[in-house]
């Protein structure tokens, strides 16, 4: 980095750009985690690294001031940390008195203490223990606080109910139903054999090993690639796209929603799904003449599970079955594709989590008509009446 470069990227604009992404992360993921470095993280970790290293860079923290200065003197190949006494960690005995003491070398140690990547750990009690040197050693103060919560997740998270019991096994899969195996394999080991993404296996495990030891339920299978090198999402669609089907960076990442990594630098060696699990879909032969949905005076009862998102007031449901899209079932019905998914809120825009086996509402209860006329019932288009000058 330069004085050049960072005064073109350390713009007010870029500064509060950063802040909004930050806000934004942090208000709709909550407590979502991602998987990074072999350790899970708070979502908002990503935007946080970005933000932090642009408040660094600013001429407020002045990271260039020392620009072209000497390198750290920690060459030498015989040295090994295991001959650290607490004399030779002492701060004060690192650095000369002029640098130790200049504003911006105490900015710059408080503004590390200050960071929200900062691990709470013995190091981080050092850093504190010689902040406090550092100001007793130059007559000054300037307090610190240290980020109040940690981004750190863990390294593995084991679901568990409230009275600490292991969450009861799947009793139905809509993917591929698994069994423990006495034969040891990893996250690329059982990507492999039943071709879903790496990423997908640690979020369904919640172990960065892959182990488990209860029946787990994975998505249908893909077609799978694997990846090295550098790269980011927007690449990966863009080579599993072909003329005849473009893929978006958002349909890739519908396909790979747990993908490791960040989207900026995919991480080397995992398996991605280069299609939808199940593959694309391919029309029957069977078409579907567009019917009504017809008028329903009376809210019916589902005889399969419905999901929280379907309106209370249901006319008439259908139970969704093998090759059923949104289209298809839309189509089906007479409806378009926003009518069903305002009557079945719950569904994306790419229709990936239409369930099997579930009631969906495919026709609202109508809002019956006071008679006009003294002539009420269903002979006589359901008018009620109730409310009208012949009735009660």
């Amino acid at each position: 980095w330069t004085t050049e470069n960072t005064t073109k990227l350390c713009t007010q604009e870029c500064a509060a750009s950063l802040s909004s992404w930050l806000n934004a992360v942090d208000r709709d993921c909550d407590r979502q985690t991602v998987f990074v470095g072999d350790v899970y993280m708070l979502a908002k970790t990503v935007p946080t690294a970005w933000k932090e290293g642009h408040d660094l860079m600013g001429s407020e923290v002045c990271y260039y001031e020392y620009e072209g200065g000497p390198p750290p003197e920690c060459l030498d190949p015989d040295f090994s940390t295991t001959q650290m006494t607490k004399d030779m960690m002492d701060i004060t005995k690192l650095y000369e008195k002029d640098l130790l003491c200049s504003e911006c070398f105490i900015k710059m140690w408080r503004q590390r203490l200050m960071s929200a990547l900062l691990p709470s750990g013995e190091h981080t009690d050092y850093l504190l223990d010689q902040y406090s040197t550092i100001q007793e050693y130059c007559s000054t103060k300037l307090p610190v606080n240290t980020y109040e919560t940690t981004l750190f997740a863990s390294t593995r998270t084991v679901p568990v109910t409230a009275t600490g019991t292991p969450l009861p096994s799947p009793t139905s899969c809509p993917g591929q139903l698994i069994e423990p195996s006495d034969s040891w394999m990893g996250c690329r080991e059982i990507s492999d054999k039943y071709n879903v993404s790496t990423g997908t296996v640690v979020d369904v495990t919640q172990d960065k090993q892959c182990q488990f030891d209860t029946p787990l339920c994975l998505p249908k299978p893909c077609e799978i690639d694997t990846i090295w090198g550098k790269t980011t999402c927007e690449e990966l669609a863009a080579r599993y796209s072909t003329d005849e089907l473009p893929i978006s960076e958002t349909q890739f990442l519908s396909w790979n929603p747990n993908i490791l990594g960040a989207c900026s630098w995919v991480h080397n060696s995992q398996r991605v799904c280069k299609g939808p699990p199940g593959g694309f879909f391919k029309a029957s032969g069977v078409i579907y003449a567009p019917t009504t949905a017809g008028s329903y005076h009376t809210t019916a009862i589902p005889a399969e599970p419905t999901r929280p998102g379907t309106i209370p007031d249901c006319g008439r449901y259908y139970k969704v079955v093998a090759g059923d899209e949104c289209n298809t079932v839309a189509l089906r019905f007479g409806i378009t594709f926003t009518e069903f998914q305002t009557m079945n809120n719950y569904l994306w825009n790419n229709c990936t989590n239409l369930w099997l086996n579930y009631d969906v509402c495919v026709a609202p209860v109508t809002k019956t008509r006071i008679s006009e006329d003294g002539t009420c019932g269903p002979s006589h288009g359901n008018t009620v009446c109730e409310g009208s000058s012949f009735g009660k």
